[in-house]
């Protein structure tokens, strides 16, 4: 187990105006006060996820996404992010102060991972998953970590791996394709 405060760096990310007015865009048309604030939190954790894997030159493809499909943001808790030759990453918030992060069971322990992603990536599983805190104000975010596989519903946040090793992800997949 890694302990987060001495072998972790977060990434610092602005949350951009268009991020909130994309995240508005999704929620207001959830029908629960739940499910708007679900919807939100995910929109922009997904938006600053993009965010950093382009600053990195890896490429994205959200009309891949089962989170930017309207039907399976109202039914589901989608919160994937596709990529370009590769299984989606499920991009999960958490709050300042949580030392959980909630991931659906339907994302971990599901059979065969429903994005459209090319026919010659593995699709079982997401290719891991990436845990964003946000602020309050919704005006900055931290990429805290990623893991891998997850076995539970609340994955304790000192078990994340250091962001490196999510761009190791990239390069041992990109290396067996």
């Amino acid at each position: 187990m890694m302990d987060t405060t001495e072998s972790l760096l977060p990434v610092p990310l602005p949350i951009e105006a268009s991020d909130r007015h994309q995240a508005h865009t999704f929620a207001k048309q959830q029908p629960s006060p739940a499910k708007v604030e679900q919807v939100y939190r995910n929109t922009l954790a997904i938006l600053v996820t993009q965010r950093y894997l382009s600053l990195l030159g890896i490429e994205t493809n959200l009309d891949t996404c089962q989170s930017w499909h309207p039907l399976s943001r109202m039914l589901e808790n989608v919160a994937d992010l596709g990529i370009e030759g590769y299984p989606p990453l499920d991009c999960r918030p958490v709050k300042t102060g949580d030392r959980t992060c909630y991931i659906p069971e339907a994302v971990w322990s599901r059979p065969e991972y429903e994005a459209d992603v090319g026919a010659d990536v593995d699709s079982s599983q997401p290719l891991g998953h990436v845990i964003v805190q946000l602020d309050e104000p919704y005006e900055t975010a931290q990429i805290l970590g990623f893991v891998k596989t997850v076995s539970t519903s609340n994955l304790p946040l000192d078990v994340l791996q250091p962001l490196t090793d999510l761009v190791d992800e990239f390069l041992v997949t990109e290396a067996s394709l």
